[in-house]
């Protein structure tokens, strides 16, 4: 849809877009509480999805929405990614939900604030853009678009990597303790790490000695004990990840916000290939008959591409282990 707005002096066009997974949906968008001297709006709008919980009983955790949104100029042919602010504080919760912000801006997720289970009908979200951070005037003339993504909280506790079934018996490509010859315990300890396969990618630490892992605070990248990354995603730590597959659909609306000087060869039109119904140009418009299907025809820089333009990114294989 298509609603056009005077805030004070800035001009917005809004566009409240369903995201097809699950039929999440975001609708009746709208601009609203403009600060002309702070140089931020609100991005005022209703999130629904289904088959949603929360459990404070184990394995104490919930699904989300990951929720951003783009922005272009008025006749521009850029999209580009909203600010919007890293302080949960002053996002404004539908009720019944909870929001929790990020620090890079590029985002919030939106879940359950308590215990249940069901579809969920959250209204009159409220989320804080930062336009004046993305170079915005307040007489700017733009469009703007909501996107929601369905994701799944992985909670922080200890996890055993790769498959040892007390026998001395594993599978070729996975990884084990160095020091037992079994499954990894991922905790607060470091834990040195080495791949079962003999010819496998890794680079030579990883085959020789192993990669030191601690959970809680990083990842040991030579192997002398000392932390050289203590930011490396080892699954220790509480992370989110996609609840369902990316879409056709979902890869439609990414493939239809790039420029042809971003992509000229955003995807292939491809029709009843794989399960895939996608038609269109990279000068054209692209749609999809089976919006809700995965897009099984997906390389790496797809998902790549499609993460990095949706303000996440790819699981690490301990955090895929993990989860």
């Amino acid at each position: 849809m298509r609603l056009k707005f005077l805030l004070f002096i800035l001009t917005t066009v809004i566009i409240g877009l369903q995201s097809m997974s699950n039929n999440v949906q975001v609708a009746n968008v709208s601009l609203t509480d403009q600060n002309s001297i702070a140089h931020y709006k609100f991005i005022k709008c209703d999130i629904s999805w289904e088959n949603s919980w929360r459990t404070t009983a184990s394995p104490n955790n919930w699904d989300a929405v990951w929720v951003f949104a783009k922005y272009r100029y008025i006749n521009g042919s850029t999209w580009f990614h909203a600010t919007l602010s890293d302080s949960t504080s002053v996002h404004v919760a539908p009720t019944g939900a909870e929001i929790s912000a990020t620090t890079d801006g590029k985002g919030i997720f939106m879940f359950k604030d308590s215990d249940g289970g069901g579809d969920n009908a959250f209204s009159n979200a409220k989320l804080r853009w930062e336009y004046g951070v993305d170079g915005l005037a307040d007489n700017d003339s733009v469009e703007i678009c909501v996107f929601a993504i369905e994701m799944v909280f992985v909670p922080e506790g200890e996890y055993y990597l790769g498959d040892w079934d007390g026998s001395g018996h594993s599978s070729t490509y996975s990884l084990r303790d160095t020091s037992t010859l079994a499954s990894a315990l991922i905790d607060t300890s470091l834990t040195p790490i080495e791949s079962m396969a003999a010819n496998s990618y890794d680079d030579a630490q990883l085959e020789g000695v192993g990669v030191g892992i601690d959970g809680d605070g990083g990842i040991d990248s030579n192997g002398d004990g000392t932390i050289d990354n203590a930011n490396f995603p080892t699954g220790y730590k509480g992370f989110y990840c996609m609840k369902y597959e990316i879409s056709q659909g979902q890869y439609v609306a990414f493939a239809n916000k790039l420029s042809s000087s971003q992509s000229p060869n955003k995807i292939v039109a491809v029709s009843n290939s794989y399960r895939v119904n996608i038609s269109g140009s990279a000068s054209t418009t692209w749609a999809s008959t089976t919006e809700n299907r995965a897009y099984t025809n997906m390389e790496w820089g797809d998902l790549a591409s499609y993460a990095d333009w949706s303000g996440l990114r790819p699981m690490t294989e301990l955090e895929f282990e993990k989860a």
